[in-house]
C-alpha cells in the first residue's frame, strides 16, 4: 500500500490543527473568566464552523475562502504575538500559514485533475 499525500491532506490536517488549537488556546488557556472564553473560542471559531462542510466536500471556492480566511487568523497571530511576545500567537501562525500553504496545494490538485480529465 502506498501512502499518497496530497494537498487535500495537508489542508484538512492544518485546519483540524488550527480549530483544535484555537479552541485549547481561547477556550482553556486564556486569562480570563469562563464565560468569556467560551464566548471568545466560540466567536473565532465560527468562521470555521461555517467553513468545515465545503472543505470536508472538497469544492473549489471552499479552497479559496480556506485561504481567505487563514489571512485573518494570521493577523490575529501576529497582534497576540506583537502584543504579549507569547508563544501561543506564534503557534497560530504557523497554523494559518500552513493553512494557507495547504488551500493553495489542494486548488492547484484540484486543476491538475481538471487538466487531466
Amino acid at each position: 500500500m502506498k501512502l499518497r499525500f496530497t494537498g487535500r491532506t495537508l489542508l484538512r490536517g492544518a485546519f483540524l490543527a488550527l480549530v483544535l488549537w484555537i479552541g485549547f488556546w481561547l477556550g482553556v488557556l486564556a486569562l480570563a473568566p469562563p464565560q468569556v472564553r467560551l464566548i471568545w473560542a466560540g466567536l473565532s471559531l465560527f468562521p470555521l464552523a461555517i467553513l468545515a462542510p465545503f472543505l470536508f466536500r472538497g469544492g473549489k471556492s471552499a479552497y479559496g475562502w480556506a485561504g481567505f480566511l487563514s489571512l485573518g487568523y494570521f493577523a490575529q497571530g501576529i497582534a497576540v504575538t506583537l502584543g504579549s511576545r507569547s508563544l501561543n500567537g506564534a503557534v497560530e501562525i504557523f497554523l494559518s500559514i500552513l493553512l494557507f500553504f495547504g488551500a493553495t496545494a489542494a486548488l492547484r490538485d484540484l486543476q491538475r485533475l481538471n487538466a487531466s480529465q
